[in-house]
């Protein structure tokens, strides 16, 4: 006895059909991209993360990361974020970055290579930077005293001669 195939035809054209079109779009799945946003008041801050000076490469150059600028990241955890500005306080933060439900496994590989779409995952991070206090002549007379000091300590620590004092060298060069 012969068996009917032609009910079986369309199923297998199904999944053939199905196959192709999932292999075409695979391509075209989206994925995550993670920025930290990092934004100061005011703008214009230099940016490190983790110890270390970021850097833009706009038009084939590189330059110092400046605020405001996003980082992309790849993976989540704790970041120490230092913002340096000339007439301002420097200032570091440790900033926690928790991943988002999404990211966790069996949906981190779905949303990572299956959905359609890209998904960003922007965290922004504000610092409020605080002005530098102008020191009156005797804070600095102090605060160079104190550096001379410091100089002959550690000269005389080294066996090494100290160096000629800051204002003995301008009163000479004046003579």
């Amino acid at each position: 006895m012969r068996r009917d195939h032609s009910t079986c035809r369309p199923w297998r054209a199904r999944l053939l059909a199905w196959s192709l079109a999932a292999g075409l779009l695979l391509p075209l799945a989206g994925c995550v991209e993670r920025l930290l946003q990092i934004r100061s008041d005011p703008p214009g801050a230099e940016v490190a993360l983790n110890g270390e000076p970021m850097v833009v490469v706009a038009g084939g150059k590189r330059a110092p990361a400046v605020t405001p600028v996003d980082i992309p990241f790849d993976f989540y955890g704790t970041f120490e974020i230092t913002l340096r500005r000339p007439g301002c306080r420097s200032e570091s933060r440790l900033v926690p970055v928790y991943a988002p439900f999404y990211q966790y496994p069996p949906l981190d590989f779905l949303v990572e290579n299956c959905f359609p779409w890209r998904v960003t995952d922007a965290r922004r991070v504000e610092f409020k930077l605080k002005p530098v206090p102008a020191l009156s002549e005797r804070e600095t007379a102090a605060l160079l005293q104190r550096m001379e000091e410091l100089r002959s300590q550690n000269a005389a620590e080294e066996g090494q001669e100290p160096e000629v004092e800051l204002e003995k060298s301008k009163k000479s060069e004046k003579n």
